[in-house]
């Protein structure tokens, strides 16, 4: 059974911050600092030693860092990971969310925050700072806004697309009949389903639209 009082290994290589965030973890009645690494070999073993409710762990370490650590960590033991880093760029707050970290924290805003995302994780929530959280919107949003395109392309059939490509690239309705030896009516016909199908109602979007599915070339 876990003791009631959180247990928290901290990882960093910087004795300054080490003892700067020790102190205030130790002032909490309900935490315990109950181990200090400062490499990620070093937050490894120590994590098999002593199984930590909570790792608190900083990202740019020697011998190992604390991505590589963190996903050893996970593979092996139950216990939350929350990471502490300058770094707030999507690259490495995505790679820490895919590792399965539970909260990932600004160095510079960690002291305001260190606390409530320990007691968060522990009740089994994410916990991201305020910088972090618009990271994690903005890849989200990203994906979201790739997926959509990818859907709304593979909507079109292979003749549609043929058209599509043939109007991003400037040709009329007149240029296109004769180059598939269809009718005009037909382009017409082809090119409102196009436009049903991507939600595209202008011939400047349509050609942006196959500029981002790669049917031609800016």
């Amino acid at each position: 059974m876990k003791n009631p009082i959180i247990q928290v290994l901290l990882a960093d290589d910087h004795a300054i911050v080490r003892d700067g965030i020790k102190m205030l973890l130790s002032a909490q009645k309900d935490i315990k600092v109950i181990a200090v690494a400062e490499n990620g070999d070093q937050a490894i073993q120590l994590a098999k030693e002593h199984n930590p409710d909570v790792v608190l762990m900083d990202i740019s370490m020697p011998i190992l860092n604390g991505l590589e650590a963190t996903k050893e960590i996970l593979r092996t033991q139950n216990t939350k990971v929350v990471l502490l880093s300058m770094y707030t760029e999507e690259e490495y707050v995505m790679t820490a969310i895919r590792a399965g970290v539970s909260g990932y924290l600004d160095k510079q805003s960690a002291a305001s925050t260190v606390i409530e995302a320990i007691r968060a994780v522990m009740k089994g929530e994410a916990y991201f700072s305020p910088s972090i959280s618009k990271t994690v919107l903005k890849a989200a949003k990203n994906q979201f806004d790739s997926n959509y395109l990818s859907t709304r392309f593979e909507r079109l059939t292979k003749r549609e697309k043929q058209i599509l490509q043939l109007i991003a690239e400037g040709g009329t309705a007149n240029v296109i009949s004769k180059k598939l030896f269809i009718s005009v009516t037909t382009v017409y016909k082809h090119r409102q389903n196009i436009m049903n199908k991507t939600e595209i109602r202008d011939v400047a979007g349509l050609t942006r639209f196959a500029i981002e599915n790669n049917l031609i070339r800016e």
